[in-house]
């Protein structure tokens, strides 16, 4: 878990916050930290260089989750002339102590891609009020900590729609990493009331990998899901996503990307992809601390579809070969999610 930097060319800096501008909390700052929570706002001599830290529980090469983290970090850095250290696999066990040490290291900002990195992060925050600390998908926060969350459910929603308007045999298959947690039964949730506001005599079968890079298990779990007559399978589990997914259009089986885009993996058999990028909620976090509109807040910001968190990405390559019900589906569903009009009972 070596320690590792990356930096960029200075350029220009043009704070684009309309996102943000509502949902800061002017009460709760970094304490005027290192860089005072507005470097990008100094006057009478050149901005002092923002340092960030962040980190991941598992792998840059992922393919999904960590990959857009980092690639997202990068960009910020080149955009920002930001000062950037990262770590990545970072176990469960150690999170604590390399936020700390970050922390004791004079950097600005401490970010982590991981949800389940944020009650550490809220223990270690109340050590260093000057820092100011970020979690992505986190579900709880502290004054000096930056918590955004998508709400885990509309895109899974939409994905269950298409599927609902595409199975001939009325049983869809989701792989999770497990199938108990708070997330997983929320993705299970969503994708059946999706599936089921279009189709009632939909069943769900739901599975889980039991690891986040277990590509045996993945396959095997796929493999089972085929063979009990799924002719749509989601898997939302980390690494196995692909390898899923590969499966599946082997297979001539419906499937469903999760985290990032990958659509362009068939034009025949991939039905869309729930986009949920950290990257997104990344630059809200390091925007709003480089204007200082939005540097910290107690009850984490829950954003969807509408804000940007959120998407299902339908792949317009099956424009041509499915009935245009389905697409008129989903932009209804999309619409009426944004109006406020659909509800999902969650864990």
């Amino acid at each position: 878990m070596k320690k590792k930097s990356f930096f960029a060319v200075t350029m220009s800096i043009t704070l684009l916050l309309t996102l943000l501008a509502g949902c800061s909390d002017p009460g709760a700052g970094s304490g005027g930290g290192p860089s005072g929570g507005d470097s990008a706002g100094q006057t009478g001599g050149e901005a002092s260089r923002l340092k960030v830290a962040w980190i991941c529980d598992g792998v840059l090469t992922d393919g999904g989750w960590n990959t857009n983290g980092y690639e997202g970090m990068q960009k910020l850095a080149e955009e920002y002339d930001l000062e950037v250290s990262y770590q990545e696999n970072v176990p469960q066990t150690d999170v604590g102590d390399v936020l700390r040490n970050y922390a004791s290291e004079g950097y600005d900002m401490v970010l982590s891609n991981e949800q389940y990195h944020c009650e550490p992060m809220v223990e270690v925050a109340a050590d260093f009020p000057n820092v100011t600390f970020g979690c992505v998908n986190a579900y709880v926060s502290a004054e000096n900590m930056i918590a955004f969350s998508g709400t885990l459910w509309q895109h899974n929603y939409l994905a269950g729609v298409m599927s609902g308007m595409v199975t001939k045999s009325n049983k869809l298959g989701l792989i999770t990493f497990s199938t108990d947690s708070d997330s997983a039964l929320t993705y299970l949730s969503s994708f059946r009331a999706g599936a089921q506001s279009v189709n009632p005599d939909i069943e769900v079968v739901h599975v889980a990998t039991g690891s986040f890079s277990d590509l045996a298990a993945g396959k095997e779990m796929a493999t089972s899901l085929i063979d009990q007559g799924c002719d749509v399978v989601y898997c939302n589990s980390g690494d196995c996503n692909a390898t899923v997914m590969e499966l599946c259009i082997e297979r001539g089986v419906y499937t469903i990307s999760a985290i990032v885009d990958r659509n362009g993996m068939s034009d025949e058999y991939v039905l869309g992809s729930t986009v949920n990028l950290p990257s997104t909620q990344l630059r809200m976090m390091v925007e709003g601390k480089l204007s200082g509109t939005h540097t910290g807040n107690v009850t984490p910001i829950v954003g969807g579809i509408e804000d940007g968190i959120e998407a299902f990405l339908v792949n317009e390559s099956l424009q041509d070969k499915l009935d245009a019900s389905v697409f008129e589906a989903i932009d209804e569903a999309t619409a009426e999610i944004i109006a406020g009009n659909v509800t999902v009972e969650l864990p």
